[in-house]
């Protein structure tokens, strides 16, 4: 079910315990479920938002360690530069997504994120098949960005079905 629908099931429970006591006339419903929809709404949303921050901060700080590791470990200066770069952009753009202006400048920022994910996914699967990092840590990278590319799609879906209704 979508946030609509279930912030329109909260306010008609609300409506019908409130009648009579304090929405005074129509006006003032209409503007309740207004007020109440669009907090009920922005809470949901920062609600998901947050998980897909904080995953993507915790994998960029990864990220960020791997790049120091393959610096000082494997003098390695062009992966890793790459990696950084995509790595930690995928939360940066999901960052800049939470203050979009419109909802389709809000899909364009997880769109990139998504792309990010994927370039990520393929300089991870690099540095492990060229032996730079173990099979366990390309596996538990992958993981990771795996988790992030399915919560990205997840979204997206969910922005786009939403916004053709």
């Amino acid at each position: 079910r979508s946030i609509i629908h279930y912030s329109l099931l909260v306010f008609n429970s609300l409506s019908h315990r409130l009648k009579g006591k304090l929405i005074v006339n129509s006006e003032c419903a209409c503007f309740g479920y207004a007020v109440l929809l669009c907090n009920f709404a922005k809470n949901a949303m920062y609600n998901q938002e947050s998980i897909l921050r904080t995953k993507s901060k915790a994998f960029a700080l990864r990220v960020i360690k791997l790049y120091k590791y393959l610096k000082c470990e494997h003098r390695e200066h062009v992966l890793s530069s790459q990696i950084l770069r995509s790595g930690t952009s995928i939360g940066a753009n999901i960052a800049e997504a939470g203050y979009a202006q419109t909802t389709a400048d809000f899909v364009t920022k997880l769109h990139i994120s998504l792309k990010e994910a994927a370039e990520t996914r393929y300089w991870i699967e690099l540095l492990g098949e060229s032996d730079y990092i173990s099979l366990s840590a390309m596996e538990s990278l992958q993981e990771d960005c795996e988790e992030l590319l399915r919560i990205l799609t997840a979204s997206l879906k969910t922005v786009k079905g939403s916004s053709d209704k």
